[in-house]
């Protein structure tokens, strides 16, 4: 399988995860465990404490849309810079957030 296949499959299984809610393809996504550094500090995340986020995300974020706006995957290291975009429930503004995660 070429790179770029690689990476679609990689990506379309990310959709499916974060748009369909198949929370049983994360360990296809992501590491057993990765570091995170985010607003809650650092710290390691397995992938079923990932998935647990993702569809606590999803919960209170009805509707969230996530865009990727830029990527690399190189032998075994990947990174990939996006946002999210939602309305919120409780005023009716759009939101959003960017990030990178690697």
């Amino acid at each position: 399988m070429s790179e770029q296949q690689t990476m679609t499959e990689l990506f379309d299984r990310w959709e499916r995860v974060w748009h369909g809610g198949q929370f049983a393809l994360v360990p296809s996504c992501v590491g057993d465990h990765y570091s995170r550094h985010d607003e809650s500090g650092d710290r390691t995340v397995t992938r079923d404490a990932y998935a647990a986020e993702i569809a606590k995300v999803q919960q209170e974020r009805p509707g969230i849309r996530i865009v990727v706006h830029d990527h690399s995957f190189e032998g075994d290291r990947a990174w990939f810079r996006f946002a999210f975009k939602w309305t919120d429930p409780a005023t009716g503004e759009a939101r959003s957030r960017a990030g990178m995660q690697s």
